[in-house]
């Protein structure tokens, strides 16, 4: 695989990482403002809580996967822009694009999370979410209201 390729696949995979936390941002804060706006039955409550915990875990596995998949690219792209790697492994038939001095400035910053971290981040963030959801069920109603 060229230079030019693994940095695309590692951005590609980076750009879907974010696009799983924004759905999961946008679906969290969404339970979060249906059972902040008036009270809730307990019976939705752990309707709700059960689909949460399934979303959960479809959300985080896809975000594992592509986190370990930006990993694995990570390396890849890390020993082609290696100081000691040849020339002609990053550029074979035509000059380098991005230029190969770029790539390393590049190298540097495009370091992905540990997958291990995204999954408990993930769920300590589940958790959270859960006992907000609990709290607002079962919160003393004002009886002004």
């Amino acid at each position: 695989m060229s230079l030019q390729q693994t940095l695309t696949m590692l951005l590609e995979r980076g750009n879907a990482v974010q696009a799983f936390w924004s759905v999961y941002i946008t679906v969290t804060l969404g339970l979060l403002a249906f059972f902040g706006s008036k009270p809730r039955s307990i019976r939705l409550a752990v309707i709700l809580s059960a689909a949460f915990v399934a979303f959960g875990v479809v959300n985080c596995g896809g975000m594992l996967k592509a986190a370990r998949q930006r990993q694995a690219l990570y390396k890849m792209f890390h020993t082609l822009v290696a100081p000691d790697a040849p020339a002609t492994v990053t550029c074979q038939e035509r000059p380098c694009d991005p230029p190969l001095a770029s790539a390393r400035g590049l190298d540097a910053i495009s370091h992905p999370l540990d997958p291990r971290l995204v999954a408990v981040f993930h769920v300590i963030i589940d958790l959270l979410a859960l006992a907000s959801m609990w709290y607002l069920t079962l919160r003393p109603q004002d009886p002004h209201l």
